[in-house]
C-alpha cells in the first residue's frame, strides 16, 4: 500500500507543473530586411511609384502598406522615397522646359495624379469674397 501513496504524489507533481511553450507564429514568414529600406529609398531617388516599388521587390501594395503600418525603419523609408521621387520628377521638368519634345500636359498630369496637384488657386468654398470695382464711366472709351 505504501507505494501507491508514493505514486499519488508523483502524480500530483507532475499536474502541478506548468508547461509553457511559445506560439508558434501563423503564417509564412515576413519577407522584409532591413536592407529593403535603403532599396526603396534608391529606386525612389530614380523617380519610381509604391507600385514600381513593388514590381522590383515583387511585393504586393497591401505588403508595402503593411509593412509601412508595422515597422517605422520601412514607413520611414516610403515617407523619404516619395518625396525624393516627387524631387526627381520636379527635376525633370526644369532641365527640359526647353525642350520641345518634352511633354509637359503628361508630365502635369503625372504630378498631379502621384503628387496631389490641383488647380486650385487656394480658394475654398463657403467663404465670402467682396469685390468693389471703382471706374468711371467718362474715362472709358466709347467705340
Amino acid at each position: 500500500m505504501p507505494k501507491t501513496n508514493t505514486r499519488k504524489k508523483k502524480l500530483k507533481k507532475v499536474v502541478k507543473k506548468k508547461i509553457v511553450t511559445t506560439p508558434k507564429p501563423m503564417g509564412r514568414p515576413s519577407k522584409f530586411k532591413m536592407d529593403m529600406c535603403k532599396q526603396v529609398i534608391e529606386f525612389m531617388k530614380t523617380g519610381m511609384s509604391k507600385f514600381e516599388i513593388g514590381l522590383e521587390l515583387n511585393l504586393s501594395q497591401d505588403t508595402i502598406n503593411r509593412w509601412g503600418k508595422n515597422n517605422k525603419n520601412f514607413s520611414e523609408a516610403i515617407k523619404k522615397g516619395v518625396d525624393f521621387s516627387q524631387g526627381w520628377w520636379e527635376r525633370e521638368a526644369r532641365l527640359n522646359i526647353g525642350n520641345k519634345n518634352f511633354n509637359a500636359v503628361l508630365w502635369y498630369m503625372n504630378m498631379r495624379n502621384r503628387f496631389g496637384w490641383s488647380d486650385n488657386a487656394g480658394l475654398e468654398g463657403d467663404k465670402d469674397i467682396s469685390i468693389t470695382l471703382n471706374y468711371d464711366p467718362k474715362k472709358i472709351k466709347k467705340k
